[in-house]
């Protein structure tokens, strides 16, 4: 019955993450949190640094620029995985370092339609 508990605990954890602290993209760039949940938009010409990253058992992308600021977050588990990869290649390009990054984290569940 525990690991039932547990299972709950963390999808109810994950669902209100998803709610909370959401992830934008629109032409200017990527909007999105640093480690210490304050919001902040990266132009797509000025990312430059993407490392994978685990924290707490919860996989991320970290977007940053070199010299400018704490990296944003992006979650490898986005409600909408496929529409997000489809529109970061729309914005930024398929030879963006983010979209190249984030097919790479779904080899085994590709993004392109």
């Amino acid at each position: 019955m525990a690991p039932a508990v547990c299972a709950i605990g963390v999808a109810l954890l994950l669902w209100g993450a998803v709610l909370l602290f959401p992830v934008y993209v629109s032409k200017e760039g990527l909007r999105s949190y640093t480690l210490w949940g304050d919001y902040r938009t990266i132009p797509w010409d000025r990312i430059d640094t993407i490392r994978p990253i685990n924290f707490l058992g919860l996989r991320y992308l970290r977007a940053g620029t070199h010299g400018a600021g704490a990296p944003v977050w992006v979650p490898l588990w986005l409600s909408d995985k496929r529409g997000f990869g489809e529109e970061i290649t729309r914005l930024a390009g398929p030879e963006h370092p983010l979209v190249k990054a984030w097919k790479g984290k779904f080899l085994f569940c590709p993004i392109d339609a």
